[in-house]
């Protein structure tokens, strides 16, 4: 037997076996160490992405509500033929309306295009109206708009054709020779499409979305987006004392 195997063969010495234990409680520090680091991470991550993640739009002049100087802006990105927008618009937006001069803000809409050429085309109507008559003439096409999509239900674009379009812009009283400039143009298009995917780039993949200050508000309840609106009050009191 050689002496490697001798040595092998006898009881661990006291200080071997305290080494090894000194190295194994080491060893479950380092793994604790990297599973909690790894756990903040991956929270961070969902954090960014589901709660209050930043959104930026590209520049461009868009339909605002509200004094341009207002504290708090709002913008709302949505497809008008998303039933959840539809909804939005007719029970969350006039409250937001209501809010506005009490909340000192201002409402900014915006396009997040998901259900196909039927929304990019519903948007550019849009777009177009409020490009040849203002944020009222916006306004009155969105409201015939939302109108029309609940109407015909989810899956039914059938509204969205160019002549029904057409249509809408002349219920709501725009000048039809520069609507149907607009239409054909395409700047229009563009925009709204430029906007949708800056928006998509940014996580904004569900609409109705509902920015405050910068930071998305998840499921964009009125309830939620006052607390948000409350968050900001708050930060502002404690900065002035």
């Amino acid at each position: 037997m050689t002496p490697a195997e001798r040595a092998r063969r006898l009881p661990p010495t006291p200080e071997f076996l305290a080494k090894q234990r000194r190295n194994n409680r080491i060893a479950a520090v380092v793994v604790t160490a990297m599973a909690a680091c790894t756990a903040l991470g991956l929270g961070m991550m969902f954090s960014q992405r589901t709660s209050g993640a930043a959104i930026t739009l590209p520049e461009r002049e868009r339909p605002t509500l509200g004094a341009p100087d207002a504290r708090n802006t709002v913008v709302i990105y949505a497809d008008f033929q998303c039933p959840a927008c539809q909804n939005f618009h007719a029970t969350v937006l006039p409250q937001l309306k209501a809010a506005a001069s009490e909340r000192n803000l201002k409402i900014v809409f915006a396009n997040r295009i998901l259900f196909g050429e039927g929304s990019v085309r519903a948007a550019t109507a849009a777009e177009c109206a409020y490009r040849t008559g203002g944020l009222n003439a916006y306004e009155r096409v969105s409201e015939l708009l939302y109108a029309a999509g609940r109407r015909a239900g989810e899956r039914d674009a059938s509204w969205t054709t160019q002549p029904k379009l057409q249509a809408i812009a002349q219920a709501a009283g725009l000048k039809m020779p520069a609507f149907t400039a607009c239409m054909s143009a395409g700047a229009a298009r563009h925009a709204v499409m430029d906007e949708s995917q800056s928006i998509a780039l940014q996580g904004g993949n569900s609409t109705p979305g509902v920015v405050v200050n910068g930071r998305r508000v998840p499921q964009s309840t009125w309830d939620r987006i006052q607390r948000q609106l409350d968050r900001v009050d708050v930060t502002e009191l404690q900065s002035r004392s």
